[in-house]
């Protein structure tokens, strides 16, 4: 009998030393890895789906400051343009899904892509097929970036190719965002630019050839007088944004909410104002009437076409708003992005603020007799009122046939 309890009690002793060692050397770290998961042992609730469970960001570096995470399609005359800028503006990492592009953007983004600077996803190739997120091109390729690179940045900045983000103040986008790290994203306002009264691409950079836009508080993209519809885009700690069900322009959170540059709340749901003293972006959403017409043949991302909603003419005129000059872009950054960009193409605009004005001819300022050959009549009446809306009213149109091979 003493035997049989001698035997009982060196297996207890031996099963406590077991839990203490467990206890002490394994449960920490495991219990901490399914936190992580959210799995059986976690003391914390699981991360809603798509999300990464937020850590403190000031205790650890990362690879980069700010990242920037976009989908493009046949974007190739403009990349270039666009990634140097921000690289001007402080970007050290652009995370590119590539939604089935026909041009040469491939080729642009080669010696980006070699140098490590940038990363290229082919939008088909990540997109999970039951998921239904992903199967929209654009929020399923954020929701991707997001699990990829969450742990590479400190912030993560959300805008198309045909925008560009930027203190308003000049300098760095790093100098702003650093007041914003006690918040989870910060909301960044949009104005849109006009054609500039361009029919065709004008040679040179974007910046110094768009320099008329929209006023900020315009009804064609304001929701009321003081609250923004969809002219906002965000910057957002990547570890505690997700996106939001069939939204590209605001996240949802872990923990807490987003701001605006003034630190009010800005969210799905109350919107809220959105300012531009400190930080904004230029959209510039119609570029020359070819931009537009060729923004329609390729269709957009989430799997529509765009014709559905870029009908010729009409859509072009409510786009294309030229009531304001603003150079201010370029005021900041021009000699700078140009210095930077020696292949760049030279202008076909020269900017000059001190008389709000730009010295060069585009559409004729006084009536003209423009002269459309082999066009069919209803092409040309969408023409006319093309002609009239972008600053040649008055002039006379005329229609000849053209004989074949003519």
């Amino acid at each position: 009998m003493r035997r049989v309890y001698s035997v009982v009690l060196s297996l207890v002793c031996l099963t406590a030393l077991c839990n203490v060692w467990l206890y002490t050397r394994v449960a920490p770290t495991q219990l901490a890895r399914q936190n992580n998961e959210g799995g059986p042992l976690g003391l914390l609730p699981p991360p809603p789906k798509g999300a990464v469970q937020p850590r403190k960001t000031k205790d650890i570096e990362y690879k980069d400051y700010l990242s920037v995470c976009t989908v493009f399609k046949n974007e190739g005359a403009y990349m270039e343009e666009w990634i140097r800028f921000h690289i001007v503006v402080g970007v050290t990492r652009f995370y590119l899904y590539d939604d089935a592009s026909t041009d040469d953007s491939r080729a642009v983004l080669r010696p980006f892509v070699q140098s490590g600077l940038v990363r290229v996803h082919n939008v088909q190739d990540v997109h999970v097929r039951d998921d239904k997120e992903y199967r929209m091109a654009q929020t399923g390729s954020f929701k991707h970036c997001l699990r990829e690179y969450s742990t590479e940045t400190q912030w993560m900045m959300f805008i198309d190719v045909d925008e560009f983000l930027f203190p308003s103040g000049g300098g760095s986008l790093p100098a702003v965002l650093a007041l914003y790290e006690d918040h989870p994203g910060l909301v960044v306002r949009g104005l849109v630019f006009g054609s500039t009264r361009h029919v065709t691409r004008p040679s040179g950079l974007v910046i110094e050839n768009y320099l008329l836009r929209a006023e900020a508080r315009h009804p064609t993209f304001a929701e009321k007088e003081d609250d923004v519809l969809f002219q906002v885009k965000s910057i957002v700690n990547p570890r505690l944004a997700m996106p939001c069900q069939g939204q590209s322009h605001y996240f949802c959170y872990v923990s807490g909410e987003a701001v605006n540059e003034r630190f009010e709340i800005h969210n799905t749901t109350t919107k809220g104002k959105a300012y531009i003293d400190a930080i904004r972006y230029n959209h510039y959403k119609a570029k020359s009437y070819s931009d537009y017409l060729a923004k329609k043949d390729k269709g957009v991302v989430q799997g529509k076409h765009t014709g559905k909603f870029l009908k010729a003419g009409n859509q072009w005129v409510s786009l294309d708003i030229n009531d304001v000059y603003d150079d201010l872009i370029w005021q900041h950054y021009g000699e700078v992005l140009r210095d930077s960009f020696p292949s760049a193409p030279s202008p076909s605009i020269i900017p000059d603020a001190s008389t709000s004005s730009t010295r060069v001819r585009m559409w004729p300022s006084k009536p003209a007799t423009i002269v459309v050959l082999g066009m069919h009549h209803s092409a040309t009446s969408v023409l006319a009122r093309l002609i009239r809306h972008m600053g040649a009213s008055g002039g006379e149109m005329k229609e000849f046939e053209m004989a074949p091979g003519g």
